[in-house]
């Protein structure tokens, strides 16, 4: 069987490479989006986020700093799973709901989505 190759564009949304990526792959209907924590008050501005998808949040092991740890979640809303720091919407919990919420560690971390649009 002959392999096809695939075209990736990357589109860095505020003009730098770590800051948020918005990326698609030809022949395919998904979107990834990804932001550092820092950037997800821009994030949660995107039309893409609001949308059905995963979520994978990656960051540091408390217990051995040579390590990562990776959180997937997946949501009708991805904005509405991705925790929040509570210092910036007042009146919210602060954290995804408790039911799927992420490991500590990983609540100041990266995050990607995959949507379909």
């Amino acid at each position: 069987m002959a392999s096809t190759g695939k075209t990736i564009r990357i589109f860095l949304v505020d003009g730098e490479p770590t800051g948020i990526l918005l990326a698609e792959i030809s022949n395919w209907t998904g979107k990834v989006l990804v932001a550092p924590r820092s950037k997800l008050d821009q994030l949660s501005k995107r039309e893409e986020v609001r949308r059905t998808g995963v979520y994978l949040l990656v960051g540091p092991d408390p217990d051995d700093s040579s390590r990562a740890l990776a959180y997937i979640g997946e949501g009708d809303n991805v904005l509405k799973r991705l925790p929040r720091p509570t210092s910036t919407r007042p009146g919210t919990s602060g954290s995804a709901p408790s039911s799927m919420s992420p490991p500590p560690a990983l609540d100041c971390a990266s995050a990607a989505t995959t949507m379909s649009p």
